[in-house]
């Protein structure tokens, strides 16, 4: 007994990092293995498309495709996902981004000694996103009680540019902002 698959089954195309580009058709599919495009695939095969015989080996051709093919090189799918794509805010993440510093004191820390503080607090409207959170100790994010950064006693390190991404200072930068920060504040209260 000879099972036929549904030729409607759709294949999903991602890019070689995996990144979920759309869904196509098996014809679509094969084009891009014909133009060797295809840079893996995954899943389990879905079609066995036979083609015709070679005049010179006098074999077969046979493409099979799988449920899902990563595929080599641009589309105007791929760079829209691109330019529109923001990574799912995690504290994993949130942490790399940061470079496992408090962005209030500028100390390195371990993984698990950090916590995620909201520079605006969500009890005050603030949201959930990028770039209203930092990296503080555990014990420093819970020590602003529902006030801001800039509301708080703590200062806050890093600055945004215009398009919201953090330019937060490198290790080596912290201490000279600690020593202007300090220097600043001597001088204003001197001068108060």
């Amino acid at each position: 007994m000879r099972i036929v698959a549904d030729l409607q089954q759709q294949i999903l195309r991602t890019d070689a990092a995996g990144i979920p580009l759309e869904w196509i058709d098996y014809r679509n599919a094969v084009r891009l293995y014909f133009l060797d495009q295809v840079a893996y695939s995954c899943g389990q095969v879905l079609y066995r498309i036979h083609g015709g015989i070679n005049a010179i080996t006098r074999q077969r051709s046979i493409v099979e495709v799988n449920t899902i093919i990563a595929t080599y090189g641009n589309s105007q799918v791929m760079d829209k996902m691109r330019r529109d794509y923001t990574p799912p805010l995690n504290n994993h993440t949130l942490f790399q981004r940061d470079g496992y510093l408090c962005m209030y004191c500028g100390e390195h820390y371990l993984k698990r000694q950090l916590s995620r503080d909201h520079v605006t607090p969500l009890s005050k409207g603030g949201p959930n996103h990028w770039n209203n959170v930092v990296t503080p100790p555990r014990t420093a994010g819970s020590n602003s009680g529902g006030n801001s950064a800039w509301d708080s006693s703590l200062d806050w390190l890093p600055k945004m540019d215009s398009a919201g991404i953090s330019m937060r200072p490198t290790a080596r930068a912290i201490p000279w902002i600690r020593a202007t920060a300090a220097e600043s504040i001597s001088t204003t209260s001197t001068t108060s």
